[in-house]
């Protein structure tokens, strides 16, 4: 089996078709948004071996193989479960126009975001019981304030083991809010909002990064330190692409998950000896547990048109997105 990587921007899976000896699309499968397994070789379905690969290469992918070996090797004190949490609903949930007089990292819990808050604790304590647990959570107001409303059956966060991390707070949107911020959102949507970077701020694509230096600093931890339970406390979006990141999910699913309700804990658990996470349901403060990870939508968004690598294929041009 060959593997090739590339970066999930149009142009660059769409050279993929034409850069893999032939196989037609069928031959193909995508695995994640940057990595695509050819299960098969360009001839009659003849599977390729390492025995065809030039020597350096061989000796590449054994140096490869042992060192995923050996990075393996030193998880073994991964957590039986990680539990992400959704802030409660906060003072911008409910008046986004107070972020263009009070900084989004200052905005608080609402009534009903600390009732939330509450309700998320005692769901968890439910959860793991007696087990150990580690808490991380956002620097922001909102989030740290979660944490104080979910620790409350354990006496409350001075009775817990926690600390903050700035890799998982919220998407930047550009310091104070301007006026204009609708027109802003109207931009988004037509550029593509993973990609949309906000003036001043960040993009999705941006949290994404943050998601992969957090996830290694916790395969760092989990060389030397076991608890069996991760709670990490984050923000809508920065949850959405930590999951994108961890499962190597594609970038087209970020339009297709649902929204994620107010302080709703996405459960990952891994099964006896397996050192791999899988989503296994997802909890609501005002709802049931529902198996499987972030819900999607019942029609995701038509995914854009890319040529397969058959020169045969009619050239496709970009349109414009701007309104005239």
């Amino acid at each position: 089996k060959t593997l090739f990587f590339f970066s999930p921007v149009a142009r660059h899976p769409a050279c993929l078709g034409g850069l893999v000896m032939g196989a037609s699309p069928c031959q193909v499968q995508v695995e994640s948004p940057c990595e695509v397994q050819l299960s098969n070789g360009p001839t009659n379905g003849a599977e390729v071996t390492l025995a065809e690969l030039p020597m350096e290469l061989d000796m590449e992918l054994n140096m490869g193989r042992q060192k995923t070996a050996a990075f393996l090797a030193k998880q073994i004190f991964r957590p039986k479960r990680i539990v992400l949490i959704r802030h409660g609903e906060s003072e911008g949930n409910k008046n986004r126009k107070i972020t263009q007089e009070v900084p989004d990292h200052m905005l608080h819990l609402t009534d009903k975001g600390r009732e939330q808050a509450l309700q998320a604790g005692e769901n968890l304590k439910s959860i793991i019981g007696d087990e150990s647990v580690e808490f991380v959570t956002s620097p922001y107001n909102r989030a740290v304030e979660t944490l104080c409303g979910v620790s409350r059956p354990w006496g409350g966060k001075d009775k817990i083991d926690w600390n903050e991390d700035v890799y998982i707070r919220e998407q930047d949107f550009g310091n104070f809010d301007k006026p204009d911020m609708r027109e802003v959102h109207k931009e988004k949507k037509l550029f593509g909002k993973f990609y949309y970077r906000f003036p001043e701020g960040e993009s999705p694509a941006d949290l994404y990064m943050r998601a992969g230096l957090f996830l290694e600093s916790l395969y760092r931890k989990w060389e030397s330190k076991y608890t069996d339970n991760l709670v990490i406390i984050s923000h809508e979006l920065f949850i959405l692409v930590f999951l994108m990141r961890m499962f190597r999910w594609p970038v087209k699913d970020f339009y297709a998950f649902e929204d994620l309700k107010n302080c709703t804990l996405v459960v990952l658990e891994r099964e006896g000896t397996s050192i791999k996470f899988e989503p296994a349901y997802t909890w609501a403060p005002e709802g049931e547990k529902v198996p499987g990870g972030i819900p999607r939508k019942p029609h995701p968004p038509e995914e854009e048109e890319l040529w397969d690598g058959r020169p045969e294929r009619p050239m496709i041009q970009s349109l414009s997105r701007k309104p005239k």
